[in-house]
């Protein structure tokens, strides 16, 4: 009886993703191959890969090569389609996607400068020159407009400027000394707020995009209260969270307040709000300290998840809130407290590692610092966490994380002895609902074991066609083959050690053993 052996390979591989999940001797993590070498040799030529953004399918990142160090590059997901974008623009940073263009902080002539693409992703261009002075925070509006900063690299505040990608469209909208790197954006209603998180309390910002329309974000609030301070604040579509120190009368007190275009509200919260997200009927409200569920309409707020990680990700899609709590774990919550749980089973690191979450169909993917920098996968569905793959030595210092998905294959940042800090590509994570309980491995023997290299698969093979797969204790599949109604398996060619076998017979029965080869 034939069949197609290629449909059976696929399916083989799609689950042995999910079988190494469940099954501690095989390594679960997905093997995976270079993508494209930069810079040859052992340094590697990712410059800092928490400067990306996407555009077209493509995603931009900083990368050096021989000749052009810290050039802005893209990639398709392919070898030929990963390519430097320009060879005269140095030191590229602070990327983001407006539109159909690309902006970025860079140097032309050792000038620094505003740049942006073309529709096309490619030719960038200066927008506006910033000499002696250095561009960070870069935040794209509704509106496609790009919100920067621009600080000078002596003394002198920062200035708060926003681009329509023009010379003449650039417009300084004021001096507000907001520092680099922590600040954090949100939106309400048509106004963009730029929260300063560094700690010293400087004055935070609101925008419309205008210079009419930006202002202190504590002149903004004066008709819900006069803030002494403000800790925390987050906007969510068309409310706004803040909470800090009120004056009232002279008397210092802490309140939180929801505020809407017609409405203020005090609620009762615990920490500093750091984000909002706005979902149905109700908000979800994260503070420094806890996860919330805010209905406006009866002003009643529920605690979710105590133990908030601050320094985490968070990611909502489809209605579901995913966080990280408890010991540095990832959680989930579609709002009420039975789906409020926890979905993975090592931690994500420290503040340092600067922690990522992403979500592909039914697959989440999160970065961990458990046994050196590693990203793992949790399958929604099937309610496992396994190791994708390692991406950084356990000695290294500091490493960004970031996952790309290419159709079925996804790329990432990863290094090694051999080539450095290079891009890397791997197959599909676990598919779920390919295979149910039932599809379960049956125990597979082979003899003799241990072997110089033959094995004899038991006789329900015997002249039955089958499809084998072996792969080595890193999970590399190293020889694939069909039967033909033989019941041998020669591995005389591989070196010694441990391996794993995968035998699908004509049925679509699958069989599982480890073999020895001395």
């Amino acid at each position: 009886m034939m069949y197609n052996f290629l449909n059976i390979s696929e399916r083989i591989l799609k689950f042995l993703f999910v079988l190494v999940l469940s099954v501690p001797e095989i390594s679960a993590q997905v093997p995976a191959a270079i993508l494209k070498d930069i810079k040859p040799g052992t340094i590697g030529g990712l410059s800092n890969t928490n400067f990306v953004a996407e555009l077209h399918g493509f995603q931009y990142f900083v990368a050096d090569e021989a000749v052009y160090n810290n050039r802005l590059w893209r990639t398709d997901g392919t070898a030929q389609g990963t390519t430097v974008i320009s060879t005269d623009i140095s030191d590229v940073k602070e990327l983001v996607s407006a539109g159909s263009q690309i902006f970025f902080e860079g140097r032309l002539n050792n000038i620094p400068g505003l740049f942006a693409t073309d529709s096309t992703g490619k030719n960038p261009a200066l927008v506006k020159s910033f000499e002696s002075m250095d561009i960070f925070n870069l935040h794209t509006m509704p509106d496609n407009k790009v919100l920067f900063t621009a600080e000078p690299f002596s003394n002198g505040s920062s200035q708060l400027w926003i681009t329509d990608g023009t010379d003449t469209g650039s417009i300084n909208l004021g001096n507000y000394n907001l520092t680099e790197d922590r600040i954090a954006f949100s939106e309400y209603l048509d106004k963009t707020i730029l929260f300063d998180e560094s700690g010293f309390q400087p004055p935070s910002v609101i925008t419309d995009g205008t210079l009419e329309g930006t202002k202190l974000l504590k002149d903004f609030l004066v008709d819900v209260a006069n803030f002494n301070e403000i800790y925390g604040c987050a906007g969510a579509g068309d409310l706004f969270f803040v909470d800090g120190i009120v004056n009232q009368n002279g008397s210092l007190s802490s309140k939180t307040f929801a505020v809407s275009s017609s409405s203020k509200k005090e609620i009762n919260t615990s920490g500093a709000i750091l984000k909002a997200y706005k979902q149905g009927d109700f908000y979800f409200l994260i503070t420094t300290n806890n996860v919330y569920r805010y209905n406006n309409a009866n002003n009643s707020i529920v605690t979710l998840k105590e133990e908030y990680y601050r320094y985490g990700a968070t990611l909502l899609d489809n209605g579901v809130l995913y966080f990280i709590a408890n010991q540095n774990q990832v959680w989930r919550t579609d709002g009420t407290a039975s789906g409020t749980q926890k979905i993975s089973i090592a931690g994500i690191g420290d503040s340092y590692y600067d922690p990522k979450l992403w979500l592909f169909g039914d697959t989440l993917f999160y970065s961990s610092k458990q046994s050196g920098y590693r990203i793992r996968m949790v399958d929604l569905s099937l309610k496992t966490d396994s190791l994708f793959s390692t991406i950084y030595p356990p000695t290294a210092l500091v490493v960004y994380a970031k996952l790309w998905k290419f159709g079925s294959k996804f790329v990432f940042p990863r290094s090694t002895t051999d080539y450095g800090f290079e891009l890397w590509v791997s197959p599909p994570p676990p598919v779920s609902g390919i295979f149910e309980l039932s599809s379960m491995p049956a125990p597979l023997v082979l003899s003799p074991n241990p072997s110089n290299g033959v094995y004899w698969l038991s006789d329900e093979f015997q002249g039955n066609e089958a499809f084998i797969q072996v792969f080595n204790p890193n999970g590399q599949l190293v020889m694939s083959k069909s039967t033909n109604g033989n019941t041998n398996i020669d591995l005389s060619h591989l070196i010694s050690g441990s391996y794993q076998v995968i035998v699908q017979d004509q049925n679509g029965r699958l069989y599982r053993g480890s073999v020895i080869k001395q």
